[in-house]
């Protein structure tokens, strides 16, 4: 069974990324833990089947700097998805250098920016899977269509250029007989005069 890890001592901030991961229609465990020891602790009884994400709020933390040095270290947890959680500092700008910038929500949080960090992560069970294929069938069908447009496009295109040969070719002539009468007439004004 997945497992996402939130280490907050923030009830609001917890409940909101357990919401959030709810949401998109994840259907494994989500544990709150409210101490950085109780994160080392699950995280090393989970070295068998690590978390699918990790949400560390470093707001909270006395050593977060440590535990991200250590997070970013480890050979057992270098590889865990990770989303930092905290105001502009010191500790979140190490965690942004060490996961990048989508790792990190900074606070304020905003209900889209946590929403986009869960999607993110691709947490989400069945509804999600589904949401996804529906998407991707759309976009093949948009290309497909796009294709055929395309195509359908450089065919009127052909055939305005043929259609714009054939009235130039038919204009020509017309010139060219009224060209030939005009040098008739003064052929006959010329032999009469």
């Amino acid at each position: 069974m997945k497992t996402v890890l939130i280490l907050s001592t923030e009830k609001k901030t917890s409940d909101w990324i357990g919401a959030s991961i709810r949401e998109i229609g994840f259907d494994g465990r989500i544990d709150v833990l409210r101490t950085d020891l109780e994160l080392l602790e699950r995280i090393q009884e989970l070295e068998h089947l690590p978390p699918a994400a990790v949400f560390v709020d470093l707001s909270d933390l006395a050593h977060g700097e440590r535990l991200v040095e250590w997070l970013r270290l480890s050979s057992r947890t270098r590889r865990l998805r990770i989303i930092a959680v905290g105001e502009e500092s010191d500790a979140l700008r190490a965690f942004r250098n060490a996961w990048g910038a989508r790792a990190v929500l900074t606070r304020p949080l905003r209900a889209a920016a946590v929403e986009e960090a869960v999607r993110d992560l691709n947490l989400g069970g069945p509804k999600q899977r589904r949401a996804r294929r529906e998407a991707r069938k759309k976009l093949v069908e948009a290309v497909e269509k796009s294709k055929a447009l395309r195509t359908e496009q450089e065919t009127l295109v052909r055939n305005i250029d043929l259609l714009l040969a054939e009235i130039k070719e038919k204009k020509i002539p017309f010139k060219r007989a009224r060209g030939t009468k005009r040098e008739s007439e003064d052929q006959t004004r010329q032999r009469t005069g």
